[in-house]
């Protein structure tokens, strides 16, 4: 059996990056878009599967005009797994996202999150974003 020996430093940072992540969807689903767009590099860049690439400023306009036909949501950012190194990080994750629209109709799609993160003035923030769709239910339209 292996040891690992664990700095508080190390510890912090994962705590860190783990809380973008929970501030990324506390973001989306409170309908806060300058929270949301702090999650992000200036130059960030996602790429949605579902939905295409984008750079930080047009993605929160792009969740800011698409959220809106939602009466509610909730996006859930589990299992974080998160290599450190130095200023840079890497997370995967799970993401259950749950869309209710105004007529009650639902749409979830779960899917897996591959970030790096960059640590700029003492803050982890996003720098790039995969998103890959594991599975969809229900009806978004």
């Amino acid at each position: 059996m292996s040891t690992t020996t664990i700095s508080t430093a190390n510890v912090v940072d994962r705590l860190a990056v783990s809380d973008v992540l929970i501030r990324y969807a506390t973001a989306q689903d409170s309908r806060d878009w300058e929270l949301l767009a702090s999650c992000f590099t200036d130059d960030a860049r996602l790429d949605y599967d579902t939905s295409g690439v984008f750079g930080r400023d047009d993605f929160v306009e792009h969740c800011r005009v698409g959220l809106a036909r939602m009466k509610a949501t909730q996006h859930c950012v589990t299992n974080h797994v998160i290599s450190l190194d130095g200023d840079h990080a890497h997370s995967t994750s799970y993401v259950v996202a749950q869309h209710v629209r105004e007529n009650d109709v639902t749409f979830t799609l779960g899917g897996t999150y591959h970030d790096d993160l960059v640590r700029s003035d003492a803050e982890w923030r996003i720098a790039s974003r995969r998103f890959v769709t594991l599975w969809k239910a229900g009806q978004l339209r």
